[in-house]
């Protein structure tokens, strides 16, 4: 150590010495005990979760509604985002835009979720698509 702080100076050594730490720090598993050159530390914050839903309306709004019919009448819990742009302009004249805005609003309550190109119903939402009538 003390030949690499001769070479490269104290101020150099010290920055590659904190950055190999913090990046030991960041990879280590959350509440578990890391070892770093014979000290030992304790990794006590865990990464944030997405946890923020809200509790879905007693009055489902008429476009949720719309969506939800989708869903029923293709029945499945997962589509394509183009699938469900399709089939809501074609059920109800929405745009892909509006569609968007939708799911955004319901992916707020928890009713579905938007992951590599697809819409997926959690099952918070089944209940709901079961009550809706589809036309």
């Amino acid at each position: 150590m003390i030949e690499l702080i001769i070479k490269f100076g104290l101020v150099s050594v010290a920055t590659v010495t904190i950055i190999v730490f913090l990046v030991v720090y960041y990879l280590a598993e959350p509440r578990k005990e890391i070892s770093f050159w014979g000290i030992k530390f304790h990794k006590k914050w865990m990464p944030k979760v997405k946890f923020s839903w809200r509790r879905a309306p007693k009055v489902i709004p008429i476009d949720w509604q719309q969506i939800f019919i989708v869903f029923k009448i293709s029945d499945t819990y997962k589509l394509h985002e183009t699938e469900l742009f399709e089939r809501a302009h074609i059920q109800s004249r929405f745009t892909e835009l509006q569609v968007r805005e939708i799911c955004v609003e319901m992916e707020k309550y928890g009713l579905v979720e938007h992951s590599f190109n697809y819409y997926v119903l959690q099952d918070r939402a089944y209940k709901l698509v079961n009550k809706v009538n589809a036309v």
